[in-house]
């Protein structure tokens, strides 16, 4: 049950504004899926820095999808601010006495953030390597895959606002 929109053509990675093609969003849903076998986790987003969904796999009840990438976006910035990505590109918070076991944040490229809930019945090593291999997969899709960012304007002034209001809710934690 992947879920992908037009709107995920519109997220970010690297430096600017990258339009993903239909053919890429069809081949990252793909490689969700993939992750959610591989892995046995319970359900998987792939998030740009603000929140927005380019992907999404896996059965999410009773969580919000738009509430859980947004939220997500936040706790890694907030992360980023508190450990520094050079020691590890991947996290998880544990819980305990709950349904969800972990949260498992993989940053994949420069904005693009995959979050994994799963349960106690599923390793840290087959989360953690369904996320290697996912992250191989989608950095290739997202090297090859160049569409025109000229033809919303709109949209970039739009994420360069949210950008902003993020640098500014964390600028004094760095």
């Amino acid at each position: 049950m992947t879920q992908s929109s037009d709107r995920a053509r519109r997220n970010l990675t690297g430096t600017g504004l990258v339009h993903f093609s239909s053919d890429a969003l069809e081949q990252i849903d793909e490689a969700l899926e993939a992750l959610i076998e591989a892995s046995v986790a319970r359900c998987a987003l792939l998030i740009d820095r603000t929140g927005c969904i380019v992907s999404s796999s896996g059965d999410f009840h009773p969580i919000s999808q738009e509430n859980m990438g947004a939220v997500a976006a936040g706790v890694i910035a907030a992360l980023n601010a508190m450990v520094s990505r050079a020691s590890s590109p991947e996290v998880s918070v544990k819980f305990y006495g709950a349904e969800i076991d972990k949260i498992h944040y993989v940053v994949v490229a420069d904005r693009l953030i995959l979050c994994m809930l799963h349960g106690r019945s599923t390793t840290s090593g087959q989360i953690r390597g369904a996320a290697k291999e996912f992250v191989t997969t989608v950095t290739s899709i997202i090297g090859k895959d160049k569409v025109d960012e000229s033809e919303n304007k709109n949209l970039v002034k739009s994420v360069q606002y949210i950008e902003s209001k993020l640098n500014e809710m964390f600028k004094d934690l760095t």
